[in-house]
């Protein structure tokens, strides 16, 4: 039996729609095996362990290994402190499918989210700082283009 006309070509369209779905649904999947940031439900140790080496990955290469063990040890801090701060947001979230809204308790949640931001920022950096001061200065000089929002930009070939 030979389908033609617009049998055919609807028969295509589907085919070729098929074709598109599988092939997104396994990009997504091989994305979140392959390195994809952790969705909202992740466990903050995995998040922690992710920011880790993202971060890590962007420093210069002679100063990778002492970030990663210092961070490395602050590790179980470091995942109560984004542990608080996603407590912190549920609590907005909740708060935000009130019905009427109140106002002053959403201030008061956003007041905790930015404090808690706030926390793990600082321990963050703190144990960051802690590495950089025991890097030679060569090395240090090689990382400041990053607290100056990036690399290098690249001279225009004209």
């Amino acid at each position: 039996m030979t389908i033609k006309g617009k049998w055919a070509v609807a028969l295509l369209v589907v085919l070729v729609l098929s074709v598109c779905l599988n092939v997104f649904v396994a990009g997504l999947a091989f994305g979140r095996f392959a390195g994809g940031w952790p969705g909202p439900g992740a466990r903050p140790e995995a998040m922690v362990e992710r920011g880790i080496e993202r971060f890590v990955s962007g420093l210069p290469h002679d100063a990778r290994h002492q970030v990663r063990e210092r961070l490395a040890a602050q590790r179980p801090e470091i995942a109560a402190r984004f542990r608080a701060m996603r407590q912190a947001r549920m609590r907005v979230a909740d708060l935000l499918r009130d019905d009427p809204v109140d106002r002053a308790a959403i201030d008061q949640a956003l007041v905790e989210v930015r404090q808690r931001t706030l926390e793990a920022q600082t321990l963050i950096q703190d144990t960051v700082l802690e590495a950089i001061l025991e890097l030679p200065a060569e090395v240090r000089a090689a990382w400041q283009p990053r607290w100056l929002g990036g690399p290098p930009k690249r001279p225009r070939r004209e």
